[in-house]
């Protein structure tokens, strides 16, 4: 799965392994202390009569059921209301845990006030089949709630390992042409230090000068380009709200509602494009990552400076590629340096430290000259002593292998773990009811409910009880899919159709598990109460 060459050596470390122990070991001893002082308070002939004496219908705790829906809605809308793989890297971990509480919550209050809403209509409960099953449900609802939320947990934790790990795993080709979306591309001076005011002080000469060398190092060779993006650019990142760039405090990384703002000069673009900006003084284009393009007429940088935004037919593509991007970018051309250089001062109150540079280029030939020219561009750009790096897409696609391979090994291996946990939780449950059930329909029997009747009934409780924590994960796996959509985003996986359909074969497969185990288990429930 991870293609590594070699052999993978297992190590052991008692430490490890100690602390391991030392965790379980405190477990165990609550839980004992736990029963000791149950036993303790508990009075043997209580015990001893216990299965004898009534059960009381448990109370519907609204305020419990209120704190549920309060958490589980506020976990929906986190997730539903994400819109960006950054954004999403924050609320995941706060989604999942409101989804959680709102689950233990509402299993534990919310199915008691189910089981009563059935009891009061009485075309549905007076009926032989649910009248039993409903009121066995009912009084035993208290002590199979956590159960049941932790089936659902559970079930939940498997339709997303899996589903996630195994549409990285398939999807590596569209992976790595994300990730890498051109041969070999170079970056220069093009990082987050830069963009705060702490990058290499590079002028557009030395930019040239490296520029030459590869271009003259590539006639050298013969090497013929099937595609070439070459952009030199000053670079800062900056709040962003309507047409307002500028920053209202100091900004340490990609926060929600920041982007990252290249500074462009009229006669870079027309090198780049070919095509003529025509702009006057106090004039931009500006081209944003998003599908629409930048609606505004006007751009205010800072408090000080505004400027008339010119709509161009020329497209998005021409300037902006949507591959590889976690956060919004903006590309602002300005009609010459002076302007763009005010503009950069009053949106970040200093002066831009150097330029920063991007040369990408796709050549026609195989693999093989791939790798060894982007070894030699890489040696030209470290002797020129500035702070960038080459990427060359066929050397990294073995390291995207590894790490997305382990992540679906992992997947696999958590996710068995889940389904494990989760059929071993609801199987041992429902064969414990039995023996609960067996005196009870052993009664009914007696008192004339056929063996049918009996089989109908059955059916009926385990069918709830069973389908109903399936029925509320895969409603959290449909909920989760922006927030999960955003974070796939993050590992380079674009084709949100195909997360859609590894989604929907899993739930179809973990389904088709859950109904072995539900026959199996309703064999074994049957066979006890009979």
């Amino acid at each position: 799965m991870t293609r590594f060459q070699g052999t993978i050596h297992f190590t052991f470390h008692w430490k490890a392994a100690g602390n391991t122990v030392v965790l379980f070991a405190v477990i165990f001893l609550i839980n004992y202390l736990k029963s000791l002082h149950q036993i303790h308070a508990a009075q043997p002939i209580e015990l001893l009569h216990g299965e004898q004496e009534g059960e009381w219908e448990p109370k519907t705790k609204l305020l419990t059921a209120w704190i549920g829906l309060i958490c589980l809605g506020l976990g929906y809308y986190m997730a539903l209301t994400c819109q960006k793989p950054m954004e999403a890297l924050g609320k995941f971990f706060g989604a999942v845990l409101l989804v959680m509480a709102g689950t233990y919550c509402l299993f534990s209050a919310g199915s008691i006030a189910l089981l009563k809403l059935l009891k009061s209509n009485k075309r549905y409960y007076y009926q032989t089949r649910h009248f039993t099953s409903i009121s066995g449900m009912l009084y035993r609802m208290k002590q199979n709630a956590m159960g049941l939320a932790n089936i659902c947990i559970l079930s939940t934790g498997v339709l997303l390992v899996i589903s996630t790990t195994s549409c990285l795993w398939f999807g590596m080709q569209e992976i790595i042409q994300t990730r890498f979306p051109h041969q070999i591309a170079v970056e220069v001076n093009d990082t987050l230090m830069s963009a705060n005011g702490d990058g290499t002080a590079l002028t557009k000469e030395e930019i040239s000068s490296v520029r030459e060398q590869i271009n003259n190092y590539l006639e050298e060779q013969q090497v013929s380009k099937r595609f070439e993006r070459d952009e030199t650019y000053w670079l800062a990142v900056a709040e962003n709200k309507e047409n307002w760039v500028g920053l209202t405090q100091e900004l340490k990384g990609f926060e929600d509602g920041c982007s990252m703002i290249e500074f462009m000069e009229a006669s870079e673009y027309e090198r780049m494009t070919g095509k003529s900006t025509d702009l006057k003084p106090g004039q931009v284009l500006v081209f944003t990552r998003k599908e629409e393009p930048y609606k505004y007429d006007t751009i205010q940088f800072g408090d000080t400076i505004s400027c008339e935004v010119k709509h161009t037919e020329n497209t998005q593509e021409d300037m902006v590629e949507t591959t590889n991007v976690m956060y919004d970018t903006r590309i602002i051309v300005f009609a010459d340096e002076e302007e763009a250089q005010a503009a950069y001062v009053a949106m970040t109150g200093r002066t831009p430290a150097g330029y920063s540079w991007k040369y990408q280029i796709d050549l026609i030939g195989d693999t093989k000259l791939e790798t060894r020219i982007g070894q030699e561009i890489e040696k030209l750009v470290n002797q020129a002593q500035c702070d960038g790096y080459v990427e060359v897409r066929e050397n990294n696609k073995a390291s995207l292998y590894q790490m997305y391979g382990s992540i679906m090994f992992l997947g696999i291996f958590v996710g068995t773990l889940f389904l494990m946990g989760a059929e071993m939780i609801i199987y041992y449950k429902q064969i414990s009811e039995g023996f609960d059930d067996r005196k009870r329909f052993q009664i009914m029997q007696k008192v004339g409910m056929s063996r049918q009747e009996v089989r109908q009934t059955i059916r009926s409780q385990v069918v709830t009880v069973f389908f109903l924590p399936l029925v509320v994960a895969i409603l959290h796996i449909v909920v989760a899919f922006p927030v999960t959509r955003q974070l796939m985003t993050m590992m380079n996986f674009p084709d949100s159709g195909i997360f859609l359909v590894a989604t929907a074969v899993t739930i179809v497969a973990f389904v088709i598990v859950y109904l072995i185990v539900y026959t199996i288990t309703a064999r074994a429930y049957y066979k006890i109460v009979e």
